[in-house]
């Protein structure tokens, strides 16, 4: 993710997000039409963020931060992991095991059952492709891991101390966000102001001969994505300037069919669901401060009223 925004850990109560300009930022989602802080803690530019149920984790260039998250108004730093590239690019948790994405092309497989000393497990080096924006993300049984850059690398991770090769798929051009549901990969692709880009989506069932199976495009690119079940949403730039956040209904893959599409928003630069609410954060290209947005998505027509006022009240900020 490098947009300057991230959503991490959505639960009944609780989302963990960060801005440059605040810092993190722990929000109580209790009535989640009027979202309220927690609490916050200062950085200056973190990168990524990932949340166990006892942790929260931060990364700000090259070394991660495990804060407390027991207690979300009042985190405490306990303990921090310095990785062996310049940056992290992507945090994926699995309980007390952390796979971290690296900026020299390498993912980092790290313990902090004792967050006082991480323990680093494994390494595992990614051939060819560019080591810039690797994002990565887990299938729901946690035992593969999806790397992607310019390059799709599946790895066995069953055995955190020995991840394993699987195969790997060329794009030729760089992929923005990677969202795994259903034995479905989703990924967003940057074509640039050439509208070279666009989503695309393969079934992963059997990681070993993976095949495309839909896709939405030309696009400039993707800027954020989301599955449930039933409906894709992601949000896009198209022909150097239009912004756009489309709902997709992929219930039948083969037939893909749009159900939304609003292209008066900000540049969307998260989307999270959980618990039948979707959570946005416009970018802070339109508009002084990012917000915090969150919907009932148990009735799409509802989201579709609500996203239509969103954009409203924000063309007019």
């Amino acid at each position: 993710m490098s947009s300057s925004e991230e959503l991490s850990q959505i639960t009944d109560e609780m989302i963990i997000s960060y801005e440059n300009s605040k810092g993190l930022i722990a929000y109580n989602l209790t009535t989640p039409t009027n979202p309220t802080i927690y609490a916050s803690y200062l950085y200056s530019y973190p990168w990524e963020i990932g949340v166990t149920e006892n942790y929260i984790l931060v990364s700000v260039k090259n070394k991660l931060d495990i804060l407390s998250n027991t207690d979300p108004t009042n985190p405490e730093l306990i303990g921090s992991y310095e990785i062996q590239g310049s940056y992290i690019s992507d945090i994926i948790t699995d309980d007390e095991i952390v796979y971290l994405a690296t900026g020299t092309g390498l993912i980092e497989i790290i313990d902090i059952k004792t967050p006082e000393n991480p323990i680093l497990c494994s390494t595992f080096i990614l051939t060819g492709g560019s080591s810039y924006g690797i994002e990565i993300t887990l299938d729901e049984k946690r035992s593969i891991l999806y790397v992607s850059n310019d390059i799709l690398t599946i790895i066995d991770v069953k055995d955190r101390f020995n991840p394993l090769f699987i195969s790997s798929k060329s794009f030729g051009e760089r992929s923005d966000e990677i969202f795994y549901k259903n034995n479905l990969l989703f990924i967003g692709i940057d074509g640039g102001d050439w509208q070279m880009g666009g989503l695309r989506i393969y079934n992963v069932e059997n990681p070993s001969a993976i095949y495309p199976v839909s896709g939405v495009g030309p696009l400039d690119g993707v800027g954020a994505l989301y599955a449930d079940n039933n409906y894709l949403y992601f949000s896009y730039t198209k022909m150097g300037w239009m912004r756009g956040l489309d709902i997709w209904d992929y219930s039948n893959i083969s037939g893909m069919k749009i159900v939304y599409s609003n292209t008066s928003l900000p540049f969307i630069s998260e989307i999270k669901a959980k618990y039948n609410k979707l959570y946005l954060i416009p970018s802070s290209y339109n508009i002084e401060d990012n917000i915090l947005i969150t919907f009932n998505v148990s009735d799409i027509n509802n989201v579709k009223k609500l996203v239509d006022i969103m954009a409203e009240q924000l063309h007019h900020e």
